[in-house]
């Protein structure tokens, strides 16, 4: 092979390995739908819980860092597939409830707020 081949190679390696990790981690559940007029989801990580708006923006480091090369993250990507699939959980939230959650994440990278409503 040329080394242009290769390098196609090596990018569809890497692209068809992210596309498994975006829907092995759509599959787990952890992404919150909390404003459906908004588009407004949480990301239940293990570490850190994100913020997201549907198709536009996440409050993780790897967006704001990918903003530079592409656009979105695994939590983007992921969160569209788990919409088209239906695995997620949806949870009815007062305004004052929204507006504390993302306060959480955002300032602490943690809701345990969100985690006492499910």
């Amino acid at each position: 092979m040329s080394g242009r081949e290769d390098i196609e190679l090596e990018v569809r390696e890497s692209e068809a390995k992210y596309a498994s990790k975006a829907k092995s981690l759509a599959l787990s559940k952890r992404f919150i739908l909390i404003d459906p007029n908004l588009k407004l989801w949480v990301y239940i990580g293990p570490r850190r819980d994100y913020i997201l708006v549907e198709d536009l923006y996440c409050s993780c480091g790897s967006f704001t860092r990918s903003l530079l090369k592409k656009s979105g993250c695994i939590h983007l990507a992921s969160v569209k597939i788990a919409r088209e699939t239906g695995k997620y959980r949806v949870l009815m939230l007062t305004t004052n409830d929204i507006v504390g959650i993302i306060w959480d994440c955002v300032t602490v990278g943690y809701s345990l707020r969100l985690r006492r409503k499910l």
